[in-house]
């Protein structure tokens, strides 16, 4: 992140997204869900420990997963205090017989136990004692990262220099400069340089070839580009939110939709399973809020659409509110019969079928201009 600009805008992006999503504890019964307004859990997060707000702890942690593929958080035991491990700190410990798991140690000196550590990994495929930590994504970017830092390296150098100009080398296959030589010749070029003229003049024996080679032909432009294409892909980054301006404007909204789609299922997903720990009820969840995300209006437009229609196959507002993802939902069950089909066990025994249909009609319009 410190050496190489697009991880730390790729990290920054995603750490500082997420973390500005404000959290919720919903509660389950049965099909229903409640957002609980006041919670132990939110407080917690909200003030993890006394010197941590709740939006710099978890900036903090999500940059850790994101950068390392591992967020470690410690809640002492008897405690609703929260404190952030540093991950590369926090060394798992094995139980020699078992082979299993059995706590960790922090710093080399302080073990934790495996109750108050919370640990949130990405995938792993390594074996060994590190195979319960997570891969860091810079591990798939380790070969592109050398290439690029051996090409700045490169380009430092020549830019301490300064740019190649001219060739000089003795005219003749067995021939030779002495060092006194090349020192003169040196000196010779460098006032010449300087001095602004026209034509440099080279003695018998020497002859001098000009270097076409332009600054930007050391840079490995296109080697850049390549690289920040793969970063942005592999920390699941769109251009559009990295700040570059390589899309139009329906792009770059498709861009960002997807982006924060991703964000929640994945990154998002398995903080709120481990945030949900500390509920300590296994019918309390805890939920990033998305409903102020811009890019996600349309999916909130169609899951308000779909509620009509579980309604309108004989589901409850309130049912299918929740079904949907809105618990709490200001619905109510005014709407309850005039949005679904006539109840056939109501009818008069002999109504003919124009009857029936002008009635079904009637009640279909009467949901929509209600609605």
């Amino acid at each position: 992140a410190a050496r190489f600009p697009w991880v730390w805008v790729c990290t920054r992006a995603r750490a500082g997204d997420l973390a500005g999503l404000p959290l919720q504890v919903v509660r389950r019964s049965g099909s229903l869900e409640t957002v609980q307004a006041n919670h132990p859990t939110l407080d917690l997060l909200r003030r993890p420990s006394p010197k941590w707000t709740g939006l710099r702890f978890r900036r903090q942690v999500y940059f850790d997963w994101v950068l390392s593929g591992n967020a470690m958080m410690r809640q002492p035991a008897g405690t609703r205090l929260l404190y952030r491990l540093h991950q590369h700190l926090t060394v798992p410990t094995v139980d020699a017989r078992s082979g299993f798991l059995d706590g960790w140690t922090y710093n080399g000196v302080q073990p934790l136990t495996l109750d108050e550590v919370h640990h949130v990994a990405d995938v792993s495929w390594t074996i060994g004692l590190s195979s319960v930590l997570g891969e860091t994504p810079m591990r798939a970017l380790h070969d592109d990262f050398t290439t690029i830092l051996r090409a700045q390296e490169m380009a430092q150098k020549q830019a301490g220099r300064g740019r190649l100009d001219m060739l000089f080398s003795p005219d003749g296959p067995d021939a030779s400069f002495s060092p006194d030589a090349i020192k003169q010749l040196e000196s010779n070029w460098e006032r010449f340089t300087k001095s602004g003229r026209g034509a440099f003049f080279v003695g018998a024996g020497m002859k001098g070839q000009p270097v076409n080679v332009t600054p930007r032909d050391i840079e490995f432009s296109s080697m850049r580009t390549d690289n920040r294409d793969t970063t942005l892909a592999v920390l699941g980054v769109p251009p559009t939110r990295a700040g570059l301006p390589t899309a139009n404007y329906g792009t770059a909204k498709a861009q960002m939709r997807q982006y924060w789609e991703d964000l929640l299922k994945g990154q998002g997903a398995l903080f709120e399973d481990e945030f949900s720990e500390l509920t300590g009820n296994p019918n309390e969840i805890v939920r990033h809020d998305p409903t102020n995300i811009e890019a996600l209006q349309s999916n909130y437009t169609e899951r308000l659409l779909r509620v009509e229609r579980w309604v309108n196959l004989g589901g409850t507002p309130a049912e299918a509110a929740a079904f949907e993802g809105f618990p709490n939902a200001p619905v109510g069950n005014v709407m309850a019969g005039r949005m679904r089909p006539p109840d056939k066990s109501a009818e008069e025994p002999h109504e003919e079928r124009g009857a029936k249909l002008t009635r079904f009609v009637h009640e279909y319009l009467q949901g929509a201009a209600d609605r």
